[in-house]
């Protein structure tokens, strides 16, 4: 499983950040950006990959 968050700005599609260092090097190396959209996260699911959000840690570390 992947795990990722996501995040909007100022109303804009939310963009999504994936939690694993690696993994998202792989995905950046993949496609050029280092945020994805959902669609690409459809895409990836299409061919085998599993996604799990988690809780944006931002959220967190605001209310810690």
């Amino acid at each position: 499983m992947i795990s990722f968050y996501q995040r909007s700005n100022y109303g804009s599609p939310p963009r999504v950040y994936i939690m694993d260092e690696q993994v998202a090097a792989d995905l950046e190396r993949l496609t050029g950006r280092k945020t994805h959209s959902f669609d690409d996260l459809q895409v990836l699911t299409s061919i085998g990959a599993q996604f799990v959000e988690v809780a944006d840690p931002r959220h967190f570390a605001r209310e810690g």
